[in-house]
C-alpha cells in the first residue's frame, strides 16, 4: 500500500518534533564532529527566535507521513551572500535539511528542497546557497543536484580538521533540475497529495 508524504510549510507548532529529529539526524550524519552540548530545549528556543525575527522570510517546511514529522528544511534570505560569491544576486540560504533515515531514498529531501526553492523564487530569489560538511554523505546529495562549489572553509577541532563546502545554484536551473528529479516519485493518483513511499531510489539523493 502506498504511503503519501505531505510536504508543507509549518511553524512553531512543529518545533519540538523538528528539534528531536534534528538531534537524531545530526549526530548520525555528522558523526565525525565533536559532540556539542546544546540541549534540545536550547535548540527549540533558538529556532523559535529565528522564526520570530522575520516570520515572513524565515521559513520552516515539514515532511509528514500522516501526523508524523519525517523530515524538515528551513531557509531564509542569505545574510551576506557576497561572502560566498562576489556579485551574488538576491540569494536564499538553505539552513538545514534533514530526513529520518528510514524515509530516505524516497524523494522526501528533494521535495523539501523544491518547496523552499519555489517559495523563495516567488519572493524574487535568484540564487540558492548553502554550506555542507565535505565528509557528510549529504554532500553527494547536493553535488548530484548540480551544486556549484563556490568556496571552502577549513575548521579545526580536537579530533582533526574538517572542510565545509559552499554550494550555489541559479534558481531557475535548480527548479528545472528538481522538477525532473522529483517526477519519478510523484503518486500517479490525483487523489493523493504528496509522494509515494514506494517510489524509485537514486544513489546520492534523499
Amino acid at each position: 500500500m502506498e504511503t503519501a508524504i505531505d510536504i508543507r510549510r509549518t511553524g512553531a507548532q512543529s518545533i519540538p518534533e523538528v528539534c528531536r529529529l534534528r538531534q537524531l539526524c545530526y549526530w548520525e550524519d555528522f558523526y565525525f564532529l565533536p559532540r556539542n552540548v546544546m540541549s534540545q530545549s536550547a535548540e527549540a528556543q533558538a529556532l523559535a527566535k529565528w522564526l520570530e525575527e522575520d516570520p515572513g522570510c524565515n521559513r520552516l517546511y515539514g515532511a509528514f507521513a500522516g501526523d508524523r514529522l519525517i523530515g524538515y528544511a528551513n531557509a531564509g534570505w542569505g545574510e551576506e551572500p557576497h561572502e560566498i560569491e562576489a556579485g551574488a544576486a538576491k540569494a536564499v540560504e538553505l539552513c538545514n535539511l534533514f530526513v529520518a533515515r528510514q524515509w530516505r531514498g524516497q524523494g522526501t529531501g528533494l521535495l523539501l528542497l523544491q518547496a523552499a526553492a519555489q517559495d523563495f523564487a516567488r519572493l524574487g530569489a535568484e540564487m540558492l546557497i548553502l554550506s555542507n560538511w565535505r565528509s557528510a554523505a549529504s554532500n553527494g546529495f547536493y553535488r548530484a543536484l548540480g551544486g556549484r562549489l563556490v568556496g571552502q572553509q577549513r575548521r579545526t577541532y580536537a579530533n582533526g580538521e574538517q572542510v565545509v563546502d559552499f554550494f550555489a545554484w541559479q534558481m531557475d536551473q535548480l527548479l528545472h533540475t528538481l522538477e525532473q528529479r522529483v517526477a519519478p516519485y510523484l503518486c500517479g493518483s490525483a487523489a493523493t497529495d504528496g509522494l509515494c513511499k514506494n517510489g524509485p531510489t537514486e544513489s546520492g539523493l534523499r
